[in-house]
């Protein structure tokens, strides 16, 4: 979800377009991820529409990470274990991003959201935006990760 917009509309394709400050949830890339803490991190980030879907990515830890519509995983936490990167540079990820407090955590998973952001949408961006610095902190390579 942007939480930041910096610009959003149609290409000369008539294809969606977004980009600006993106709010990206995950699981814990190691534990039963059902319903268990979160941790977020806000990139920029350019959404362009694939089919129905808007579709982006990023890179953490020098790692790309392909995002979809809200959260980057279609209104579901992105789970680090499922993309194609080592399972020490996905913890190295996890370790350094920002906890989600545990009230908006619970809000989360009560949110209904699939497909979009539930209803613990507006919370989840007024925490996003109090906490911006500290979501922002680099996310940097680790060597010898194999």
């Amino acid at each position: 979800m942007y939480v930041k917009v910096n610009r959003s509309g149609y290409d000369r394709q008539d294809q969606q377009v977004a980009n600006g400050e993106f709010l990206i949830i995950c699981t814990n890339p190691v534990k039963d991820t059902s319903q268990t803490e979160l941790r977020a991190c806000v990139r920029k980030v350019k959404l362009q529409q694939c089919g129905h879907w808007m579709m982006g990515s990023v890179r953490l830890a020098d790692h790309r990470i392909v995002l979809s519509g809200a959260y980057g995983f279609d209104g579901l936490p992105l789970s680090l274990d499922k993309e194609d990167i080592p399972s020490k540079v996905s913890q190295h990820i996890w370790d350094n991003m920002t906890p989600v407090p545990e009230d908006l955590t619970k809000q989360f998973w009560e949110g209904g959201g699939h497909n979009s952001v539930g209803s613990e949408g507006p919370a989840m961006r007024e925490w996003a935006l109090q906490n911006l610095k500290e979501l922002k902190k680099p996310i940097k390579h680790i060597n010898n990760y194999l």
